[in-house]
């Protein structure tokens, strides 16, 4: 549940022009995202280091899309 404060601040900005609103959007996402991609990167590495890839399944996996889709046909 929402904080008494954003509860009464979003009240207020749905009286705001769409417009307005967008703006506002945009610039809490642009605050928000390079802290959702460091997690996301912390995430995989974090699973990368508890359960490393070998350079043989990095191969397998290569031939198998080499072998599904072709070079002339990606």
């Amino acid at each position: 549940m929402a904080a008494k404060p954003v509860v009464e601040e979003m009240k207020r900005i749905r009286k705001w022009p769409v417009e307005w609103q967008l703006q506002l959007a945009e610039r809490l996402n642009s605050l928000t995202w390079r802290d959702q991609w460091e997690m996301l990167c912390e995430r995989i590495h974090r699973r990368a280091k508890a359960n490393p890839i070998s350079d043989q399944e990095i191969d397998a996996v290569v031939r198998a899309v080499r072998k599904a889709k072709p070079l002339h046909q990606r």
